[in-house]
């Protein structure tokens, strides 16, 4: 528990200073190292360290979040169809050593973190500095906070497993307390984020019932990131994916449960009227 607590005070530290600079390159770079170390602790798991496919993929993923908004929507198709072409011309040239099945999994997954990831590069260039932000704070609560309620209720009041054979420590009293503290700390997130927006004088209006209505399904989606994770990690035979922080494990220990709720959050800013400015 100590080094639990080290770790996320570490953890929420980097994040702080990425926050301060968050309408700056560092951003990107700060995505994009999350990125890198996400797929090398992924690829490492799954017995693809230092394989020729698995350091164009790293190099890909490492790329991505310097694109600009506008230029990589326009030269998606594109992007995608390269990086397929240069990893099925990495297997012709390696086919004694490659399977194709590895080359779909390390396509697969390559495009999921690195694009997902992206988002909170996207959230920024597309709604500015003050409505970006607050959505990557939806984001991190979100999933964060689902899992930290989720840890504390279920030690408490845990009794009925929520999939056993995948993580039997999860159980169902666990992931509706962390529904719940989620749902309580977005509230109290919105409502101090737009006072501090008002007395900073960028005001903005939040749409608190629509978003504590959309609260239960970003936990929900969290949760399916976590366990996904979980079944890897289970089918790899190992207990983290990595151990850069002790008491969590690896940066995709930390954000396996982001990885799902930021494209999330994404499109419910997109489409949906969640904040605005005033």
């Amino acid at each position: 528990m100590k080094q639990r607590i080290i770790s996320s005070l570490v953890g929420l530290l980097i994040l702080f200073v990425v926050f301060a600079f968050f309408e700056t390159i560092v951003l990107n770079i700060a995505v994009a190292l999350i990125i890198v170390l996400a797929l090398h602790e992924l690829f490492t798991a799954a017995g693809e360290r230092h394989t020729t496919i698995s350091l164009i993929a790293v190099a890909f993923g490492a790329i991505i979040p310097f694109f600009k908004t506008g230029m990589l929507e326009r030269a998606l198709p594109a992007v995608c169809f390269l990086f397929a072409f240069v990893l099925l011309c990495a297997l012709l040239l390696h086919h004694r050593d490659i399977r194709a099945e590895r080359v779909g999994f390390i396509f697969c997954f390559t495009i999921l973190i690195a694009f997902s990831m992206t988002c909170f590069v996207y959230l920024r260039d597309i709604f500015g500095m003050t409505i970006g932000f607050y959505a990557v704070l939806v984001t991190l609560v979100g999933a964060w906070m689902s899992d930290t309620g989720a840890y504390f209720f279920g030690m408490l009041f845990g009794k009925h497993k929520l999939a056993p054979e995948i993580s039997p420590k999860k159980t169902v009293e666990g992931a509706v307390g962390g529904a719940v503290t989620a749902l309580l700390c977005q509230a109290l997130v919105a409502l101090g984020y737009s006072l501090y927006c008002a007395r900073s004088g960028h005001p903005i209006g939040i749409n608190l019932w629509l978003l504590l209505g959309l609260s239960p399904l970003i936990s929900v989606v969290s949760i399916i990131g976590d366990l996904s994770a979980s079944v890897m990690k289970r089918q790899f035979g190992i207990k983290d994916f990595g151990h850069i922080m002790p008491g969590h494990g690896g940066v995709l220990d930390r954000f396996d449960s982001v990885l799902l709720v930021i494209p999330l959050v994404y499109n419910l800013f997109l489409y949906l009227p969640m904040a605005w400015l005033v």
